[in-house]
């Protein structure tokens, strides 16, 4: 049974972060000790992955999770398993931890690879999938992360576009990567490079090929093929005190059986000037301010959401985007256009914390996602930026992550 709901995942199939089962809640993924950073650790150097979630539920059942190597792209490749790890190809998570004095009762799940049951051979894309024990043929949960190498030197800065046409609303990424490894073969064919913009799947650039080589470094300087729509920072609240209204919150009412959370009216900010907002680049934080023990202490809350529009979008789908949607619109935090108001409203069921957010449309045709029509674009917005640096090497049938890299568009 493992084995064949394994195969399921054969060769050739794209890999998404997706929850599968609405009960899961509060998904993040991020290297050990650094809740905000992106999934990215390095082979050998004793890094960890952590996957935490919530389900809702009140019974404990058992939970597996396996892990499938990708390419660059996230298409699965034809790597048997032992090729990239050691250890059952299905293992079982430990028990998660009930929720106290909550509300809404939910069990906090932790996994942490790799581990005894689960190492790693080979750098790449991967995705983790979680699946009950009842059906292992459909998980409840995927989410992506990255093994990297260290044979990379990566140096980079981001700064205004040369052309004027993108001078006020873009940003431009320049950067040179050193080779440590002196076997990598014809770099400018077998090197690819991917950017990706505060983790957004809507803000990537794939397949970077360098503008230059001099001996082992390679030079990416272009002046359109590296730009990025700035954006504009993110929309954020924070619910962590349920007894007096936070950043952003107008007010908190209890409706058995949940507090509901009524944030202040947001507002179309495509004509807006930029002013400067810290805030966590899309991502959020559960927490609560009178609790020490957050992961299972934390409530889940009603979030009452509202977006004046004079009348409704016909062909797009307006949704809350952010980190805690996992970068998607889906049933959950599609907004609804209500016509008395002349509004979009959304409820969402929320943990408790600090959350950033952002408005995007969604093609009903293609589903593809605009994030410039209630959010103008800046070139002062302060973003990350991920740098992935792929290398295929002779007679290799997988890419390899050589290395990567976190660079701020912010100035001290």
């Amino acid at each position: 049974m493992l084995f064949l709901s394994f195969s399921l995942y054969g060769q050739g199939i794209m890999m998404i972060d997706t929850v599968y089962d609405r009960r899961i809640k509060s998904v993040q993924t991020f290297r050990e000790g650094f809740e905000l950073a992106p999934p990215v650790i390095i082979m050998g150097e004793n890094e960890f992955i952590n996957l935490v979630f919530d389900e809702i539920t009140t019974n404990a059942e058992e939970l597996f999770y396996y892990v499938v190597h990708c390419d660059a792209s996230w298409i699965s490749d034809d790597l048997k398993y032992n090729d990239y790890a050691e250890g059952f190809v299905v293992n079982r998570m430990n028990e998660g931890v009930f929720s106290q004095a909550t509300h809404c009762n939910y069990l906090h799940h932790k996994l942490r690879i790799p581990n005894d049951e689960l190492q790693f051979k080979i750098s790449g894309n991967y995705i983790l999938f979680i699946c009950r024990a009842e059906d292992m043929s459909k998980p409840i949960l995927s989410r992506r992360f990255y093994i990297a190498e260290s044979n990379v030197e990566v140096e980079g800065m981001v700064h205004r576009p040369v052309y004027t046409e993108f001078y006020e609303n873009m940003q431009e990424i320049d950067f040179t990567v050193e080779l440590n490894d002196r076997s990598i073969y014809d770099p400018s064919r077998n090197i690819s490079v991917h950017i990706i913009q505060n983790g957004r799947p809507d803000r990537m650039i794939t397949n970077l090929k360098p503008s230059n080589i001099k001996g082992s470094i390679l030079e990416y300087n272009f002046e359109k093929e590296n730009l990025f729509l700035g954006g504009d920072e993110f929309r954020h609240f924070n619910s962590r005190n349920l007894l007096v209204p936070m950043e952003n919150i107008f007010k908190i009412e209890y409706h058995p059986p949940y507090n509901h959370i009524y944030l202040q009216t947001d507002t179309d900010r495509a004509f807006a000037k930029y002013t400067f907002k810290k805030d966590i680049n899309g991502r959020f934080y559960p927490d609560s301010k009178f609790k020490e023990e957050r992961d299972n202490t934390a409530d889940y809350v009603v979030v009452e959401f509202r977006l004046p529009v004079t009348a409704p979008l016909l062909t797009d789908d307006v949704c809350l985007y952010g980190a805690f949607s996992g970068w998607d619109c889906n049933a959950d935090n599609i907004m609804k256009y209500d016509f008395e108001a002349k509004e979009y409203k959304a409820s969402l069921f929320l943990k408790q914390g600090y959350y950033n957010y952002c408005y995007v449309l969604r093609s009903k045709k293609t589903g593809l996602i605009d994030g410039s029509y209630f959010e103008r674009d800046f070139y002062e917005t302060e973003n990350e930026y991920l740098i992935l640096i792929y290398y295929t090497g002779q007679g290799e049938r997988y890419q390899r992550l050589l290395g990567s890299k976190v660079i701020s568009s912010f100035k001290d």
